[in-house]
């Protein structure tokens, strides 16, 4: 009785040592820092805005808020946060899209890429 609990043990475990070896296997794909980080971030497709207040792609503009950190978000409209950056801090805009009639901007900041509502940023320096 003994053996056969002894070999059905062995047995599990030799069974689950192979379902983690499938769980882990990895693609053997060697990739570049930079694609490593895209491909962490997260995925939005952005609609460009051409409004007359709008700023365009590529201007570097500062954070302001009423708080220390300013809320970065992973698309338009959206509560969950992928980053804090410091009110004051130079950010440079990627690209606009409209939003329940708000201007969002798609910036990059010290912290990372991510969105912010229009009241979030200003061209005058701090």
């Amino acid at each position: 009785m003994k053996r056969q609990t002894a070999k059905f043990s062995l047995v599990l475990a030799l069974v689950a040592i192979f379902a983690s070896i499938l769980a882990c296997q990895q693609s053997g794909e060697i990739i570049s820092e930079a694609e490593a980080t895209a491909r962490a971030m997260p995925t939005v497709t952005p609609t460009s805005v051409v409004a007359e207040n709008s700023i365009e792609a590529g201007t570097v503009v500062y954070l302001t808020g009423r708080g220390y950190l300013i809320n970065i978000v992973d698309s338009p409209g959206s509560f969950h946060m992928i980053a804090g950056q410091e009110r004051g801090v130079e950010v440079t805009i990627l690209d606009s899209s409209l939003y329940k009639d708000e201007i969002w901007y798609l910036i990059l900041a010290p912290t990372g890429q991510g969105w912010v509502p229009e009241e979030n940023v200003t061209t005058e320096e701090p």
